[in-house]
């Protein structure tokens, strides 16, 4: 990586909230930028010792909102549920992400639980995969929904083909995350107009104004959870109003374009040199 020998600065893209290794800081040391992908990474970044911050940029991940509306302008709900062979005429709630115990699946299927007591003509669906060579966190959370009770009620679903078109189809996505660096499933939720109920994670927050484009929960607490997401079941009207706000809040902040924009400003810093001399040709890495 040693890459200012040569006239070529490394630019570095950061996505997560842990801390850097002794390793990864001396790596980091010799980058030209770190793009940080919300204020959250920022933070967690400046926070390293040693770390030099004015190298940090934040660039909010973006979404592809032509993908999205390619799949919605073909939207048809009774075909995104009947190849999920899920019920078309109960009201649908949705959580999407990786089956990992920091994503808050347990408390999602608690929430289910307490949301099912008091409205029986609910579905859930949990769409994601557990990657772990045993599957026992899967095995884990089926277990967990079988004992609150749900029954055939919650949908383990490993993947979906069209993200956005699945994401139409719910009445309510929700995120019961224990953190978030940014959130893009929640991004995306949004910008598909689904109103969002999420636990106020370090991404969740920068992403959603409470009460205006979703609704806000805190970390852990089922009960608040279950609350928010029978609120909006039994309230169309706030459905649409948070959804609409949501999408428009989602397609002109958080658009493609503009992170490609962004993230190429960074790199003519790198060309031309913020006082204006040349320092080479940019290159880009993730982490």
């Amino acid at each position: 990586m040693q890459c200012d020998t040569i006239g070529v600065q490394l630019v570095l893209t950061r996505h997560v909230l842990f801390p850097l290794g002794k390793i990864h800081v001396l790596t980091f040391l010799r980058v030209s930028k770190i793009i940080a992908v919300s204020h959250a990474v920022a933070r967690a970044l400046s926070k390293q010792p040693r770390f030099p911050k004015e190298k940090i940029r934040i660039v909010h991940n973006g979404i592809d909102v032509g993908r999205i509306d390619e799949q919605l302008e073909r939207f048809d709900r009774e075909i995104v549920l009947g190849k999920l062979g899920l019920p078309l005429h109960r009201p649908l709630v949705a959580s999407v992400g990786e089956l990992n115990p920091l994503k808050g699946h347990e408390d999602f299927i608690a929430a289910a639980s307490k949301v099912a007591l008091q409205n029986g003509e609910v579905d859930f669906v949990i769409v994601g995969d557990d990657r772990a060579n045993g599957k026992e966190y899967r095995e884990k959370l089926e277990k967990a929904a079988v004992a609150s009770g749900l029954g055939n009620r919650l949908h383990f679903v490993r993947w979906v083909d069209e993200l956005a078109s699945f994401m139409k189809a719910a009445d309510v996505f929700v995120s019961a995350s224990y953190t978030e660096s940014f959130g893009l499933a929640i991004l995306e939720a949004m910008a598909c107009a689904t109103p969002v109920v999420a636990t106020r994670t370090e991404g969740a927050q920068e992403l959603i104004e409470a009460g205006k484009s979703g609704l806000l929960v805190d970390v852990g607490k089922t009960d608040e959870l279950a609350s928010a997401i029978l609120r909006l079941l039994d309230d169309g009207s706030l459905r649409r109003r948070l959804g609409g706000e949501a999408a428009i809040h989602a397609r002109e902040r958080f658009g493609l374009d503009r992170m490609v924009e962004e993230t190429e400003k960074i790199y003519a810093e790198d060309r031309h040199g913020e006082g204006g001399k040349g320092k080479g040709e940019g290159k880009t890495a993730r982490s």
